[in-house]
């Protein structure tokens, strides 16, 4: 009964997340997450290779260096840490079905980037984020962002 409720508020989440994604995200990241000026989200690569916790922390504080704003509330954006986790559950619905390899040039330059192990959570709760080459050639450090434990049913385990 509890893995089914867990399950169903994931589903919720997710379309929730779908629509604040429509809203918020699609103008950078493309229409299906599939990229645009901001890298390719719908692929088995970024999907695969990066936590849930990393998305939440990139979305909440952005990525300094790049035109990746801080989302959250907690850093003058303008959604919850209930919105965010949202964001994360339709990010992570897509990966069923996401494509191996991202189609547009923009998202894949970024993806590779993030594939070769370029993004990190270290213990501190901070995201390393270093660009590749053809995005500019800088590396930024991501805002430190506390980790907060979720009080929600679907909890951590679950998103």
């Amino acid at each position: 009964m509890r893995d089914r409720a867990a399950r169903d508020q994931q589903r919720t989440y997710a379309r929730l997340g779908e629509g604040l994604f429509a809203n918020n995200c699609a103008a950078c990241h493309g229409r299906a997450a599939s990229g645009d000026s901001g890298p390719t989200l719908n692929s088995k690569q970024f999907l695969t290779s990066t936590s849930d916790e990393q998305m939440r922390l990139l979305i909440a504080g952005g990525v300094s260096g790049t035109s990746m704003p801080a989302w959250s509330l907690d850093f003058g954006g303008p959604l919850t840490d209930e919105q965010i986790r949202q964001l994360v559950a339709y990010l992570r619905s897509l990966e069923p079905n996401a494509p191996s390899v991202p189609s547009t040039e923009v998202g894949s330059d970024a993806l590779a980037t993030i594939t070769r192990s370029a993004l990190s959570a270290d213990g501190e709760g901070d995201v390393d984020v270093v660009a590749s080459e053809s995005t500019a050639q800088t590396s930024a450090r991501a805002r430190s962002i506390p980790a907060r434990r979720s009080t929600s049913a679907v909890g951590s385990a679950a998103i």
